[in-house]
């Protein structure tokens, strides 16, 4: 009796050693939030998004290190861009009117990730807008919030937007934003992989 209830705790233990673990390493979603930022004012919003409208915006990439990269989106199609650093790069493509998917790797080892900003400015031909209020701005129709497709790694991600775009001089409607932030709660590594959706609209 006392060999069986000893070879029980030891499963229960190496259980409990097992479940931390998988819970430890794996990718997860920490949440959406948002806040007004630095106004951007429009006169029109549509769902006519394509390379050239992603490419308006810039990406910040802050490594591990300390060290920050700024880039530019490179249109390698009509509806698809990248942005290529020194050890990361982000993509992007236009897969309907309301949906634009994203990719996060690192691509070299040595430097990770610690967070990632596409950036607005007052000439972004660009807004992510949100589902909800709906309806919101006007032109831009129902949303899609930030929804993670595929994560791999050992960290949470947190997305928050900000940079409140609207039709100016009407008061924004909280659903269209210039520029997206997301961070991790640990580095994100060489093997990692983030994948995302977002609705992308255009404004003049």
């Amino acid at each position: 009796m006392r060999q069986l209830k000893a070879t029980l705790t030891a499963s229960l233990a190496a259980l409990a050693t097992l479940t931390a673990s998988t819970v430890a390493s794996a990718a997860s979603f920490g949440g959406l939030t948002a806040s007004a930022g630095v106004l951007r004012c429009t006169t029109g919003v549509s769902q006519a998004t394509n390379a050239a409208i992603l490419a308006t915006n810039w990406v910040e990439i802050d490594y591990c290190s300390g060290y920050t990269e700024y880039l530019t989106f490179t249109a390698t199609s009509a509806t698809a861009v990248q942005a290529i650093g020194a050890n990361a790069a982000l993509y992007g493509v236009v897969v309907s009117a309301t949906t634009t998917n994203y990719k996060l790797i690192v691509h070299t080892p040595g430097d990770d990730v610690i967070s990632v900003r596409i950036m607005g400015s007052p000439n972004t031909k660009m807004g992510f807008d949100r589902t909800s209020p709906n309806p919101g701005t006007a032109g831009s129709l129902s949303g899609q919030d930030f929804a993670p497709i595929s994560m791999t790694g050992a960290w949470i991600v947190y997305a928050h937007l900000t940079d409140e775009i609207a039709l100016c001089p009407s008061l924004p409607r909280k659903d269209l934003f210039a520029s997206l932030h997301l961070r991790f709660s640990d580095c994100f590594r060489y093997g990692d992989y983030l994948s995302f959706k977002i609705d992308t609209d255009r404004v003049n």
